[in-house]
């Protein structure tokens, strides 16, 4: 199973989406950017990706092509 793990934090207002393993991280840093925006969440999901939505160190939700 392809799966990816994220955190959402928040910075001054602005909820921002950011790698919490190491695919995460590729991800960003082939899209060039610091986190990761829907656009490309989404973009990762259609190759057939799970993400994993991290809090704590415990998976709290998860979003695959089934779910969007």
């Amino acid at each position: 199973m392809k799966k990816i793990q994220i955190v959402l934090r928040s910075n001054y207002g602005h909820k921002r989406i950011y790698p919490h393993c190491d695919k995460a991280d590729l991800f960003m840093k082939i899209a060039g950017t610091k986190s990761l925006s829907k656009r490309i969440l989404s973009l990762i999901v259609g190759l057939g990706y799970t993400l994993e939505l991290m809090y704590n160190g415990d998976v709290v939700n998860t979003v695959d092509s089934t779910s969007l």
